[in-house]
This record gives C-alpha cells, structure tokens and sequence, in this order.
C-alpha cells in the first residue's frame, strides 16, 4: 500500500506538514488506488462507509480520498484554505462518489462547506446513491444556509 503523506497529515489537521509536503512537491490531489468493480460490491453489501473502509484496507489499499477530502472530514479549516490555495480538486469523487462538499455537510462542518461552496464545489453533485447535496444539506439541517429564502 503505497504512503500517502499529504493524506495523512491532512487527517491528523497537521497544517505545518500539508505546507511542507506541498512545499517538497507532493501532488495535491494525491490518493490511493480505488476499489476494484468486485471490492466494490463487496463494499457495498456492508452499507455503510466506516466498512467500506475496513474492505479496502483488507485488500490492502487506502480508500481513494484526497487530501482536501480528508481534512474536510477531520474539520480543519486552516488545512482546508491552504490545500484549496495550492489548487485542490473542490469537486474531487471518491470511489463513493462523494465530494468534499459532500464530506462536510456529514460531518456538520458549516463554515467549511460554505468555504467549499465560494471556491466552486458543485452544489448539484449525486453521490453513490444518487442523492444531491442539496437532499443531504436537508437531512443535515443544513438547508438554511445552502438555500436562500
């Protein structure tokens, strides 16, 4: 499995390591080698994405998330700002079709979401299951500063 550097740092919110990494050359949108058709309706059957997980890392691969996606998830903002200045995919998929918009409103991280939104995050985006983020700003409570009144 290969060592994805910028995505470990970007998890762990260490913005003093994502600037060096960047600064030393790592790809900004670095990410592991997405699931295989078959792992992925292996993955599927289990449902839900911490499995999902566990399936990749079974087979030995890192699930194929950026490192935007990743300190999106840890809900670093200063991670966030300074991957999204070196250039960062905002609209980024994983093998879930999740986009780091998508990440935030999960994990409740408004003013990231709203940081993904000015910098061109998709608002339209479907994910595996084919639910548009404006449905999932909804279910997350969420809709009151994605839509306008």
């Amino acid at each position: 499995m290969a060592e994805l550097l910028l995505i470990k740092a970007a998890e762990k919110g260490d913005l003093e390591a994502v600037c060096r990494l960047l600064a030393a050359g790592h790809e900004v949108d670095e990410r592991g080698e997405p699931l295989s058709d078959g792992e992925m309706r292996a993955a599927k059957f289990l449902l839900n994405e911490a499995r999902i997980r566990v399936t990749a890392e079974a087979v030995g691969r890192a699930l194929d998330i950026t490192p935007l996606m990743a300190a999106v998830e840890n809900g670093s903002n200063e991670v966030v700002t300074a991957l999204l200045d070196a250039g960062a995919d905002v609209n980024a998929i994983d093998s879930l079709k999740r986009t780091p918009i998508m990440i935030a409103i999960e994990g409740k991280h408004e003013a990231i979401a709203r940081r993904l939104l000015e910098a061109g995050a998709d608002p339209n985006a479907k994910d595996l299951s084919g639910q548009p983020v404006l449905s999932q700003a909804i279910s997350g409570a969420f809709i009151c500063w994605l839509m306008p009144y």
